[in-house]
Order: C-alpha cells, then sequence, then structure tokens
C-alpha cells in the first residue's frame, strides 16, 4: 500500500504500526500538506468489524480534549482493488508510557511524575465519561507522552457507548465477549463485559499507576490466571515493591480505592480521582520540566505506534494523536495553552508548554469543591514558581480549597467476591488459575484418604488392593469435584439451569442408593429418589454457602473454594455409602456422620491450601 493515495487526498508514505483491525501508516495529506497518521481497515469483510470501524470514527469524533486524540476524517476507498476504510489523526511526536517505563528501567518514574500524568489522564476520561464513553482499555501504550510533555489517551476504537438513546450506541461485540487487555481488565469488564461503566476505566487507571509506580501491574500471571486474581486477590502494598519511596504512602489509599473489586467502593468520577491526586500533595514537586524532560528522555521520535510497549495488545497501536483543540500559538505540532498567564520557569527548555496543559480544558461535571476565584491563600500551583504569581496556572479541575483542606478520606477497603445461590451468571466467571489446579489436586487425595480407610478397616482387602482403590478414587475426587463444581457454580450457571440438575442429578444417586440398600438390606423402597433430591438441593444451596465462608476464612478464590466445597459434599457421599453398605449405620443413621465428613474435609482442604498459597508467596524485600 505504499504510495497509494486514499480518496484522492492522503498519500501513504510509511507503515508506523499495526494492530488486530489494520494497520497505522505515516501519510501526507495533500490538500493540505501536513503529516498525518492514517489507520486502514482493509479486511473487512465480515459487517462486524467495518461496523465498529466506523463507529471508532463516531466516537472520537464526538470528542473534544487535549488529553484526546482527534479525529481529523475517515471514509472508504479502493486500493488495488479492494475495499478499505480508514481513520485520519494528527502524527504526534512521543512514545507511549509503557515505552517511557521500559527505556528508563531500572529506574523508575517518581510519584511526582505520574500524579502529573495521571491528573492530565483524568481530565481525558472526564472529557469521555461525559459523552457517555468507556475507553475499556487504558494501559500504558495506550497513553502517549508528546515531546511537549502533554498526556494523550489513544485508541478509542473498542470503546462503548453509554447512551442508549443515541443510534451509536449498538453494541457490536456480542453478548460476554470481553474487550481489552487481561493486565488491566476490571472484575466487571471479566464478569459481565456487556454491562459497564465509566468506573471501569477508573479501575483500569489504578492498574496503570500501580505499573508506572512500582513497574509491574497489581496482578501478573499468564492466560485465564491473572482474570482470576483480579476477580479476588487483594493487591500487594506499593511499598512491596519499591521500599523507602517518598510519596507512595499518601498515594497508597487512593490507588486501593480504585482497585476495589466492587464499582460501588471505588470514586465515582474521574474528576474526584484528580481532586484527590492534587490533594494529595505528591504532585506539588512535578515541574513541566520534570514532564518535558521524562518526554525528551524517549529518544526515538513518531507516532504512538512506532514503539509498542511490552503490554501492549495487537491493536494497541490506533494511530498518532491528533492536534488538541485548545487555542496554540504558531501552527506547530506542539499544543500551547493560552489559559497560562505565567509559564515554568525551565531554564533548559523555554518552550511554554512545560506547564500542565489541562487548563484549557472546560469541564460540565466536577467535583465538590468550592468554585470561588483562587485567592492568594491557595494551596501552592503544580509548577511552583520562585514566587507567587499573580495568575497561578489553571488546573484541569477546580482548586483543592481556598483554605488548607481536610485529609481526603482513605477509600473504603474492596470488598470480597461474594458466592450467592441466587446471584446473575456471567461469562468467565469460573476461570482457572493455579489455586484452582492445587484445589483440583487437593479434592483428588482428600476422596483417595477417606475412601481408602474406610476400605481398609471396613473390608477384608489387602493393602495392594486398597491402594488400587485409592488411587481411583483420587482420580474419580478430581473428576467429581470439577464436574459438580460447574453444575452447580452460581458465577457460571443461572438459576434455573442449577435447579434442573438439580432434579436430574437425583435419578443417578437415587438409583445408586437403592442399590446398596439392595446389597445391604436385601430390600428396596423409593425412600431414596426424595433422599437424592434433598442430597442434590444441599449441594446446590449449603455448598455454595460453605465455599463463600472458605472464602471468607482463608482468602481463596471462589473457583477454588467451590471446588473443596464440592470435593466435601463428594466424600460425604462416600462416607454414607460405605457406612449404611458396611456397617449397622444404615441409611439416616449415616447421614450426620457424612454431613459431618461434608463440611470438616471442605475446612481441612481450604487450611491447606491456604497454607500452600501463603508458603508459595515470595517474601517482600528487606
Amino acid at each position: 500500500m505504499r504510495g497509494e493515495t486514499l480518496d484522492g487526498r492522503y498519500r501513504l508514505t510509511e507503515p508506523i504500526g499495526s494492530g488486530g483491525m489494520g494497520q497505522v501508516w505515516r501519510a501526507e495529506d495533500e490538500r493540505i500538506g501536513r503529516e498525518v497518521a492514517v489507520k486502514v481497515l482493509s479486511r473487512i469483510d465480515e459487517d462486524t468489524s467495518a461496523s465498529r470501524f466506523a463507529r471508532e470514527a463516531r466516537v472520537v469524533g464526538r470528542l473534544s480534549s487535549p488529553h484526546i486524540v482527534t479525529l481529523h476524517d475517515f471514509g472508504e476507498a479502493q486500493v488495488a482493488g479492494e475495499r478499505v476504510l480508514y481513520l485520519v489523526m494528527e502524527h504526534l511526536k512521543g512514545r507511549d508510557l509503557g515505552a517511557v517505563l521500559e527505556s528508563r528501567r531500572p529506574e523508575l518514574p517518581s510519584p511526582a511524575e505520574v500524579v502529573g500524568w495521571a491528573v492530565e489522564i483524568c481530565a481525558g476520561l472526564e472529557t469521555a465519561h461525559g459523552a457517555g464513553i468507556v475507553h475499556r482499555d487504558i494501559k500504558p501504550a495506550n497513553v502517549l507522552l508528546t515531546e511537549s510533555g502533554t498526556v494523550k489517551i489513544l485508541d478509542f476504537g473498542i470503546a462503548r457507548l453509554l447512551s442508549v438513546t443515541s443510534s451509536a450506541a449498538a453494541d457490536l461485540t456480542g453478548t460476554g465477549f470481553m474487550i481489552g487487555t487481561p493486565l488491566y481488565m476490571s472484575p466487571e469488564q471479566i464478569r459481565a463485559p456487556e454491562v459497564l461503566d465509566s468506573r471501569s476505566d477508573l479501575y483500569s487507571l489504578g492498574c496503570l499507576l500501580h505499573t508506572l509506580l512500582t513497574g509491574r501491574p497489581p496482578f501478573t500471571g499468564a492466560g485465564t490466571t491473572v482474570l482470576a486474581r483480579h476477580l479476588s486477590d487483594v493487591p500487594e502494598p506499593l511499598s512491596t515493591h519499591r521500599p523507602g519511596v517518598a510519596g507512595l504512602a499518601e498515594l497508597e489509599p487512593l490507588i486501593g480505592g480504585l482497585l476495589a473489586k466492587d464499582p460501588d467502593d471505588r470514586p465515582a468520577h474521574a474528576a474526584d480521582v484528580a481532586r484527590l491526586l492534587l490533594e494529595s500533595g505528591v504532585g506539588d514537586s512535578a515541574s513541566g520540566s520534570g514532564r518535558r524532560g521524562a518526554a525528551g528522555s524517549s529518544a526515538g521520535v513518531g507516532a504512538a505506534a512506532a514503539a509498542p510497549s511490552p503490554d501492549a495488545s495487537p491493536d494497541a497501536s490506533s494511530g498518532s494523536v491528533p492536534e488538541p483543540p485548545a487555542p496554540m500559538s504558531p501552527p506547530t505540532p506542539t499544543p500551547t495553552p493560552t489559559a497560562v498567564s505565567t509559564p515554568a520557569p525551565a531554564p533548559a527548555a523555554p518552550d511554554p508548554a512545560a506547564v500542565t496543559v489541562t487548563g484549557s480544558v472546560p469541564y460540565a461535571r466536577l467535583p465538590e469543591a468550592p468554585t470561588a476565584p483562587v485567592a492568594a491563600a491557595t494551596p501552592p500551583p503544580a509548577t511552583p514558581p520562585p514566587a507567587a504569581p499573580t495568575t497561578p496556572p489553571a488546573a484541569p479541575f477546580p482548586p483543592p480549597f481556598a483554605t488548607a483542606p481536610a485529609p481526603a478520606p482513605a477509600p473504603a477497603p474492596a470488598r470480597r467476591q461474594r458466592l450467592r445461590i441466587t446471584q446473575r451468571a456471567v461469562r468467565n466467571g469460573g476461570t482457572a488459575s493455579t489455586r484452582s489446579v492445587a484445589a483440583t489436586w487437593l479434592a483428588g487425595a482428600g476422596t483417595a484418604l477417606i475412601t481408602g480407610v474406610l476400605v481398609f478397616a471396613l473390608t477384608p482387602l489387602d493393602l495392594g488392593a486398597v491402594a488400587l482403590i485409592a488411587v481411583g478414587s483420587c482420580l474419580a475426587g478430581m473428576g467429581s469435584a470439577q464436574v459438580f463444581a460447574d453444575i452447580f457454580n452460581p458465577v457460571g450457571q443461572p438459576f434455573g439451569k442449577r435447579l434442573s440438575s438439580t432434579v436430574a442429578l437425583m435419578f443417578p444417586l437415587g438409583i445408586g442408593g437403592t442399590a446398596i440398600q439392595q446389597a445391604a438390606e436385601g430390600h428396596t423402597s423409593l425412600v431414596f429418589l426424595p433422599l437424592s433430591l434433598c442430597a442434590s438441593a444441599a449441594a446446590m444451596t449449603l455448598g455454595v454457602l460453605l465455599a463463600d465462608g472458605l472464602m471468607a476464612l482463608f482468602r481463596i478464590p471462589a473457583r477454588a473454594a467451590l471446588l473443596l466445597s464440592m470435593s466435601g459434599w463428594t466424600n460425604g457421599l462416600v462416607v454414607w455409602a460405605l457406612l449404611t453398605y458396611r456397617t449397622p449405620l444404615h441409611g439416616m443413621g449415616a447421614l450426620p456422620i457424612a454431613c459431618a465428613v461434608w463440611g470438616l474435609t471442605a475446612l481441612a482442604l481450604g487450611r491447606l491450601l491456604a497454607r500452600a498459597d501463603r508458603g508459595s508467596r515470595p517474601a517482600p524485600p528487606a
């Protein structure tokens, strides 16, 4: 496609990135004579891909913020007989935060620097959320730090419109289809990706800030392991990964609030997050020159897609960054805000864009901070001059308070994931993890131990036969725990399906119980059919409640807890069958013992899993 001209106007000169939906090219707008970035979608055989690409144009075109990529044009063209769609955005020089982070290793950005970036990210998110748009993929690769020090959010191509009244709000992703990067996905994005609001982006923002402050995301792992950790694990404190750094303690409550599992426990709006960041006092030393230095340290010059970071998804390079709508000085790619009357004293670089450029962003919805004019008693500006300025730089949000504000309350702690009997089922709720695998092996070991001991005590079989039975019981215990956990999983199965499974399970259990009664007592009855129904109903109800208790008691994931609960239930059935067949405790007499075995084995296996998990975690650095 090199050298092709789209729509008689945009001549493609050099590929600068690629993604799941197409390629990003450096191009020349021959009508105006400027350099632009063009995102081209060539494979549009499926209507969904073309519709999603067109929706990207409408979504991005509706946004107006100096911290969001702005769309110049959108169209359709024929290239070598092939139909293509394209987006045209400004080509801006800089690097994404993932590339900036990697270029500095083993050093990390200072907390003050990160706070400065985060406030500008919040400005862009507040604009998008105010328009009813969720980004869905906030991560280092989708945040560009320009050479002038401005932060811009890239790639709103996977955004989902929240407004149901808009014709552009049709959900083209399909029910239950996840879009995003696993390292930065919110719990609700994993459980119910079709029902999201702006607080999902704030969780991803918390993951992003954790990455910038510590050098690693809050949760790591391959494949579905990291998704399971987002659902149930609590992130380690920032100081665990970066001890002794000033400013982390002040940011710890805010990061913890952003990473709350329940959206209700997070800040409500991006503006609230920006206000808390400003009130923390950590960013007071983040001067504009420092931010510009961060951008300048990235030697590579090009579009945002030119230097993808390690965590970039295939479509992370959604193009370069556009011209901000804020007033600018001469027509150059470097944005210069006019809302700031006193530039930052940066002797090494006279560029006035060193001052935070978010001052020109209008916001309709603001946090509960006074909007009175800023007097001389206001807190120090984000760019401290040698003397008090007559007109302090405007912030993207109202200054904290005219008087010294009270310390911001710490966000509420994250509520743990719960298992409820009648909760709504979603996809990906039963995600496997390392601890789920360990729970499966523990389930098999528990069944093998109980079966082996009872068979050895109640039958005349020799040790070799008992060992073979124990091995078979181990495999059967592992399989049955998995099967029953899938059948009675309130996260993965709707209530009606679990109820029908309970009724269906009554028949094989009843037939098995009747056969055991015939062998033990010489007669049969229909009493085992209702008893089997009660046993299945107990697994669906008491089994879920027991799993929820194991999660609270031992802090283990939902899937692992459910596996251990179902293993205990299986062990109870085994004990009941052996006691009924080989002892005078026929039928109801063996039932209390079977119930006790159910609860006690689940608790014992949960304690073992919790101890093994604590023993496998690396000790925090001294």
